[in-house]
């Protein structure tokens, strides 16, 4: 038996869900959005981010911040007893920027976001329910190129959704909306740190590589 996704509606209580915007409002260096683009692993290989799926993301989420202390404890108290380490950051994408990029339909690229992590996810912080603004699962793609996905979730306000992080997913985006807002986060598998590869790892994605 597999289960290849979670989805968890009402995923913060309302308290929680204050601090995060309360935090985020207060415009800290670490909770300040930047351009850059996803999937990260191709960006050392576009000359402009609107080769790929154009957005704005923060800095990673401090350990001693409130917002990475609340996601970790409901992960290990809900769905992942024996996690150890995440990364957690913000991400914001515009209609107007997509319209100029190579994701102007409003697909991101379809990617994996295995390697060090064991499981990724996202929370959906849009108030307003939309299912094209969800996110496309190709469960089926380590058995031959996926075409078409076989799992689809709308974006619901405050819904997370975690998957392994060896499937390959794809962002969606309504081109009926303005924007798209979701907290995103990756499990590291046990035993993995940020530094495992090197002893200089900065404290956020090398956004500039990206503009």
């Amino acid at each position: 038996m597999k289960r290849p996704i979670e989805i968890i509606d009402d995923f913060y209580t309302d308290e929680e869900l204050n601090t995060l915007f309360k935090e985020i409002s207060i415009g800290t260096n670490q909770l300040e959005f930047s351009p850059t683009c996803q999937p990260h692993k191709g960006r050392d290989f576009y000359s402009s981010r609107f080769q790929a799926y154009p957005c704005h993301e923060t800095y990673k989420v401090n350990e001693n911040n409130l917002i990475y202390t609340n996601l970790f404890n409901k992960l290990k108290n809900n769905l992942l007893p024996n996690i150890q380490k995440l990364r957690t950051f913000f991400r914001k994408i515009y209609k107007d920027e997509l319209l100029k990029s190579a994701c102007k339909d409003g697909k991101g690229l379809a990617h994996d976001d295995g390697g060090e992590f064991s499981y990724a996810g996202v929370i959906y912080l849009d108030r307003k329910y939309s299912f094209n603004s969800g996110t496309k699962l190709f469960t089926r793609n380590n058995i031959a190129p996926q075409f078409e996905q076989d799992i689809q979730v709308g974006s619901v306000y405050n819904r997370c959704i975690l998957y392994p992080a060896d499937i390959f997913h794809q962002a969606g985006f309504d081109m009926n909306l303005e924007s798209r807002f979701i907290q995103t986060f990756f499990v590291f598998k046990n035993g993995y740190t940020e530094d495992s590869n090197s002893n200089d790892t900065p404290n956020k994605y090398d956004i500039n590589n990206c503009i």
